[in-house]
């Protein structure tokens, strides 16, 4: 059953079909096949990279419901997501992704070790959004750096000049987005 459920989905992922209609499906065959945590690795392992939105959305969204009920592994299951994370060309995958992450910060910690750093380059590019939703994605994505001040992962997650380069970011955010994103920056006036 299990073979059957992933060899349809690596159907879908080299599909080229109605878009909705796939997802409806990947995401229901995702949900039956992974009801635990070796099965969302095996998931993240076979389609982490996959830029098919139809595999990448769904994958994203039980990635992020999963999350909702955090364990130290399936933190690290998520950090190892965001490692492979490609599919940046659709808003919701995006989002979905930012969720668990938001979930998973609060069981991170120093023995994630050098996975935290999976995070650096995946907040970045989030803050560097600007497709559809830009607002959302950008104000969730600086949501989750209070959590990392006040967990102490800061300097796991980021390196000197990562940091500085964030900082900046920030500061062309307040300048360019300061009233769309108000209240994301405020959070941030004792980060920076």
């Amino acid at each position: 059953m299990a073979s059957d459920i992933l060899d349809k989905l690596d159907e879908i992922d080299r599909s080229s079909g109605p878009h909705s209609d796939l997802v409806l499906e990947a995401g229901q065959l995702m949900e039956s096949f992974a009801k635990g945590l070796d099965e969302i690795a095996i998931l993240i392992e076979r389609y982490g990279v996959s830029l098919t939105p139809s595999i990448a959305n769904p994958l994203t969204f039980v990635l992020a419901r999963k999350a909702e009920r955090p364990t130290p592994r399936m933190a690290m299951l998520v950090l190892s997501f965001v490692d492979l994370f490609k599919c940046w060309d659709h808003p919701s995958t995006v989002m979905n992704s930012l969720t668990a992450v938001q979930h998973c910060l609060h069981y991170v910690d120093d023995s994630a070790g050098d996975a935290l750093r999976h995070l650096s380059p995946f907040l970045r590019k989030c803050l560097d959004y600007d497709g559809r939703l830009w607002v959302i994605i950008k104000g969730h994505a600086l949501a989750l750096l209070p959590i990392m001040r006040d967990r102490d992962l800061t300097n796991k997650i980021f390196t000197n000049e990562e940091f500085l380069e964030l900082c900046e970011k920030v500061q062309q955010l307040r300048m360019t987005a300061g009233e769309e994103l108000r209240d994301e920056l405020l959070d941030l006036e004792n980060f920076i």
